[in-house]
């Protein structure tokens, strides 16, 4: 088994953000300019989505950690972090991923909420065979997890409201959370609301390197734990909204 993989599309470049007809079709617009907090929604003006600094920061500075310690890591940015590769049988050799992107939630159609990727799908035709490149529009949709083969000790969404889903009478939440969960991760970290794109790079990176210095790295509630106690030490990110949406789901 590998030890890590991580997406971060990052959506800087327009050959990356610039939104597919599907992804407009699904999403629901908001003006990118208004987004003052620098959230992890979905929220673009309409062309583009807007970008993440911090994801490519918070998975290339948890990248290092792993180089450090001799554990075999992977990061995929821009347009490598591609919805097509999910969905390979790569991914079940892996312990954790991570995915540090937009996430959003569709509490009446469930099966359509999702996790943005690079939204450029000229790189999966060219490495995909055509049926299943037409489904890589760049949406991982709740639907399509489902089908996916995860062998993971851990699966990492640092995005928005991905904890979030619909309570239906006879089945509890259907949301992104038991997509995963069916598709063999053990434990998944989501979160409840909108989250800050610069405190939640700085959050995953204390949690990896709490996780990474553990002798026995499996204790993923107490890494969170003290991540979050770092966080509000912090005279920057002190307040409840930047460290308490992220919880931990099946340990």
């Amino acid at each position: 088994m590998k030890d890590w993989i991580a997406f971060a599309p990052v959506f800087d470049d327009k050959n990356i953000a610039g939104t597919t007809i599907q992804t407009r079709k699904i999403l629901t617009f908001k003006n990118s300019e208004k987004d003052s907090l620098q959230t992890r929604s979905y929220l673009t003006d309409g062309r583009y989505i807007s970008p993440l600094s911090g994801s490519k920061i918070e998975i290339e500075t948890i990248f290092e950690l792993y180089k450090q310690q001799g554990k075999k890591a992977l990061i995929k940015t821009h347009k490598e972090a591609n919805e097509g590769f999910v969905k390979l049988d790569e991914m079940k050799n892996y312990k954790i991923l991570h995915f540090a992107t937009h996430g959003f939630v569709n509490e009446e159609k469930p099966e359509l909420s999702g996790i943005l990727f690079a939204q450029d799908t000229s790189t999966v035709i060219k490495s995909l065979p055509h049926l299943l490149a037409q489904q890589n529009e760049g949406i991982l949709y709740q639907s399509e997890i489902y089908n996916l083969n995860f062998n993971a000790d851990l699966v990492v969404l640092s995005a928005c409201e991905t904890g979030l889903g619909k309570i239906t009478k006879g089945e509890g939440v259907i949301g992104l959370t038991r997509a995963l969960l069916y598709a063999g991760s053990k434990n998944i970290i989501v979160s409840l609301w909108s989250v800050n794109d610069k405190s939640t790079s700085k959050l995953m990176i204390s949690f990896y390197e709490n996780l990474l210095t553990e002798k026995k790295q499996d204790k993923f509630a107490k890494n969170l734990s003290e991540a979050k106690r770092k966080m509000i030490k912090d005279g920057n990110y002190s307040h409840p909204y930047f460290w308490s949406p992220f919880i931990l789901i099946g340990e």
